[in-house]
Formats: C-alpha cells, structure tokens, sequence
C-alpha cells in the first residue's frame, strides 16, 4: 500500500472521492467524516487538497470533516502543512508506534497549536494498547473536539477493566466511532478458533453515557475489500455482529455521528436540519434487513437524490395459486 500510493497523483484521488461521495449521497448520507492520509515523503498536502476539492464540490449536498491522519514519527510540519491545505482535525494510530504515549503527546500538540479537535485510530487491536486511557486522560486546558475511532480492545476487556474505562472517557467527554465492517475483516486473523468480532462494544458505551457513533471506514480498499458506501450496511453490521438493538443502530449512524461530529441536529421536527432519507420499507427494521434502493435525499430542506428501482418476476402459474 506504501508502495502504491506513492505512485498516484491529487487529480486520481479526487476522482476516487468524487466517486465515492457520489455512492454516499446517492445512499442517503448528508454527513461525513474522512481520514486523508499525511504521506512521510513528497507533498504532504497532497490527499488533502484533493478532498477539499470535492468538499468544495459537494459542498451544497454534504457536510465533509477532513481529518489528516499523521502516521507514527511524521514530523509535525507536515501535519501543520495538512491543516493548512484545509483539513479540519488531527488524527494518527499511535498503538503503532514504539513510543504510544509520545505519539499521542506530538499529535495533539499539534492540534493544540492549531485549535482543533482530534480523531484518533485507538486501541485498534484486539491485545494491547492504551491510548483511549491516555486520551482520556489529557484533559488539562482540553476545549476542542476529541474522538477515538475502532477501540476493539474494549470488547475483550473484562468488565473490571471496562467499567473504570468507560467511565473515565464519560468524565473527560470523548466520542467513540466504532467501524465495524472494517474491524470485522481487520481483527481475528491470529485467532483461526473462536475468532473475536473486534467490534467496540457500543451498548456499554452507550450505557456508559459516552457520545457512540459508527461509520463504514474503509470502502474497497486493501484495509476492507468490501463495502457499499451505505449506512445502512453498517448499523446491519452493528446489530448481526455487535448485537445492538435496532434503534440504537440506526442512531449509531444518524444522530449518534452528527453528535460526535459536533453538527446539528436533524430530523423529520420543528427546529431541526432537514436533512433527511426517505427510503420505501415497512419499518426500521424492514430498511435495515433489505436496505432499499428506493430512496429518496434531503439536504438542508431540498431534493439531492431519487432513486427509483423497477422490478419483474416471472407469474406464478393459475393452477399454483
């Protein structure tokens, strides 16, 4: 992957966002939050140019957050440059670097030079890893936005290990986005038996009175070969594999990420964004379960997308009914 993304320019990965953003818009999603890589050599605004590109594009239709994820030992001129070149929040995975702590410190003293929010890759990894603890922690002088993003580890922890956890990351008020079709496919491979699913444990996060969200991460990449740019695909996901009821999935995608986002309410009431998705299903659970693609987007009170399926199958014989 290293090798490969040297080798493509800003015009490709805006073309690949463009066709990406126009699968989510098309899917219902008026809302998204994007990590762009801040490479280790060349320019390290390149991702970030490209996004804020086809922010700027779809800027009428859907609110886009850029993250620029700093990988472990990147200096932090670069990120500064990532910033600048529009990115919104610092992200990085410091559970990959030999020194957890310090990556973590370097990250958001960057953020705090800049006066805004983190979304970090945190305790990804079903063993090991303390940087949800540690994040939660830093909260001396703390006013921006703070996120940790995946947090498998929470969902091998033993409730005597949990329970403190959680309740420290209520206290210091950091949002917890699980991602569970990359997880899914990410975690587990060294467990052949009983593989763990390695998604963050949302109902206890929920219970613990932490802000939850979820997202669909990767789309068709070499971190997840799968993926349909679709909410709905993901609170699917939350309630076969996480055992989440089906309204606290579905707010898992909706309210639930606008809130970590830190976006405003929106909804089918007075007062509230119109942003909204009207899809043709009998109930929740029916649009869920069979995610139709009659589906009808509303951004911020007016039409962005209509899809309209037609169906035909063969009649069934008089004599058989």
């Amino acid at each position: 992957w290293l090798a490969y993304i040297g080798t493509i320019d800003e015009d490709e990965i805006l073309a690949r966002a463009i066709r990406a953003l126009e699968r989510y818009v098309q899917n219902g999603t008026t809302a998204l939050r994007s990590h762009v890589d801040v490479p280790l050599e060349g320019d390290p605004a390149r991702g970030v140019r490209a996004i804020a590109r086809a922010r700027e594009a779809f800027a009428d239709r859907i609110d886009i957050q850029i993250v620029a994820l700093a990988a472990r030992g990147i200096d932090s001129e670069r990120v500064d440059a990532a910033l600048a070149a529009g990115a919104d929040l610092v992200g990085g995975a410091p559970h990959l670097s030999d020194d957890e702590r310090g990556d973590l410190e370097r990250l958001l003293a960057v953020a705090e030079r800049h006066g805004v929010g983190v979304d970090i890759h945190a305790d990804e990894a079903l063993r090991g890893g303390d940087t949800l603890e540690m994040l939660a922690r830093r909260t001396h002088g703390w006013t921006s936005s703070r996120t940790a993003s995946h947090c498998v580890r929470l969902s091998m922890l033993p409730d005597d290990e949990l329970d403190p956890l959680l309740g420290l990351v209520a206290e210091a008020r950091v949002g917890i986005i699980a991602n569970p079709i990359t997880n899914l496919y990410l975690q587990g491979w060294a467990d052949p038996v009983a593989t763990p699913r390695g998604i963050a444990p949302l109902e206890r996060i929920r219970a613990a009175g932490i802000m939850a969200a979820a997202g669909g991460d990767n789309v068709r990449d070499p971190f997840n070969p799968m993926g349909r740019a679709d909410a709905f695909e993901t609170a699917m996901l939350l309630i076969t594999a996480g055992h989440v009821p089906i309204d606290a999935a579905w707010d898992a995608v909706s309210s639930g990420a606008r809130a970590v986002m830190g976006l405003p309410q929106a909804g089918p009431e007075a007062g509230l964004r119109a942003d909204l998705l009207a899809v043709r299903a009998e109930s929740l659970a029916d649009a869920i379960a069979t995610a139709p693609a009659d589906r009808i987007v509303i951004s911020r009170g007016r039409t962005i997308a209509h899809t309209e399926s037609t169906r035909w199958m063969l009649p069934r014989r008089q004599e058989d009914v």
